[in-house]
């Protein structure tokens, strides 16, 4: 009798837990919540310091055609959000699969991984990556 195969040549998926959906243009992505400060109507910006943050469309960061860009999802530490067309909706994760090797180029930096949602495939983006972008090109707000 063989034993269990334990090791797929592929690393294994990260544990998350909450991943906020929602969309750019035709796309839909997503973020996990606890890397958000918070989520708003673009004119109902708030930050709770009263500093200045920069902010920048994710159109512009992922190259899609120009959208209604009706809420900021602004990030921790909150001195910088990116706009988005729509938010959809909260949803409970187990883990997100690190992106395969066919992912190359810009898709490496601005996604961290893959996850099934509702039979289909959902792009969680890196906030990390996300942040950095927004503070070197993004305008100031506040």
């Amino acid at each position: 009798m063989k034993p269990p195969k334990t090791n797929t040549g592929r690393p294994p998926g990260r544990s998350v837990g909450a991943i906020i959906r929602f969309r750019v243009g035709s796309y839909s992505m997503g973020i996990e919540a606890e890397s958000l400060l918070e989520i708003c109507r673009d004119q109902n910006l708030w930050s709770k310091d009263r500093q200045k943050i920069s902010i920048l469309s994710a159109h512009e960061i992922f190259g899609v055609p120009a959208g209604q860009e009706s809420h900021l999802l602004v990030l921790h530490p909150g001195r910088a959000a990116f706009r988005v067309d729509r938010v959809e909706r909260l949803i409970l994760m187990g883990s997100v699969t690190p992106l395969p090797r066919a992912f190359r180029g810009d898709e490496r930096v601005w996604f961290q991984g893959l996850a099934v949602v509702d039979g289909g495939i959902l792009p969680i983006v890196n906030p990390v990556a996300i942040g950095a972008e927004v503070q070197a090109r993004g305008r100031q707000s506040g």
